[in-house]
């Protein structure tokens, strides 16, 4: 049978307890009252200097400013790490890379714009079936070796046009269009886009 703990036990378990609990907040406390008074000592002078009076709490301002601007900081690069680590080890893989890089790219310049040569023309085309009209965008108009390849064989020049998917426009279907066949629409990469992901919804004005 076990024993009953004496009093005094039980009364220094609980304060062993209560210790444990209340010291990482109480010294978190002290640290930032700390920290607060002595920004307010360093910055509170030159705050006077600038407006010819003292601000009270100039310290806490400061400290939760800096406090913020270390998170944001540490937190993007922390990010662009995690993400260039990711991309060194995608890139190592020999099927893999050539995949990446070009959805990368594809991806970069229809959520950004960043790629401005990739997304060369917007036109229209007749897809999927004679009479049904679809949006897309010349990504080549000569396609190096492989077009070459196809007009040989085919005995006509192709171009290359991505039909981008509603409404996620990071998808669609890729189209090889007989070069007279695609008709080039005189309205820029962003104004397509904002037609093809709002699915047609485009006011007068917009």
């Amino acid at each position: 049978m076990t024993k009953p703990l004496s009093l005094f036990v039980r009364v220094r378990n609980y304060l062993i307890s209560g210790l444990l609990v209340l010291a990482p907040i109480v010294l978190t406390i002290y640290v930032l009252i700390w920290s607060f008074n002595l920004l307010d000592g360093i910055l509170g002078p030159y705050i006077y200097r600038l407006i010819g009076r003292r601000i009270p709490g100039i310290g806490l301002v400061s400290g939760l400013i800096i406090t913020i601007a270390a998170g944001v900081v540490t937190r993007n690069w922390l990010a662009h790490k995690v993400m260039k680590w990711g991309e060194s080890i995608v890139t190592k893989l020999p099927l893999i890379r050539p995949l990446y890089g070009t959805i990368k790219q594809l991806t970069d310049a229809l959520l950004s714009g960043s790629d401005k040569n990739l997304l060369k023309k917007v036109v229209l085309i007749e897809y999927p079936k004679a009479g049904v009209w679809s949006v897309g965008f010349v990504t080549s108009e000569d396609m190096g070796s492989v077009g070459e390849e196809i007009k040989s064989k085919i005995g006509k020049k192709l171009v290359s046009v991505f039909v981008v998917s509603t409404p996620n426009p990071t998808t669609g279907w890729l189209v090889l269009v007989p070069e007279e066949s695609v008709y080039e629409v005189d309205i820029s990469v962003e104004m397509a886009l904002k037609l093809i992901v709002s699915a047609g919804y485009i006011r007068s004005g917009d």
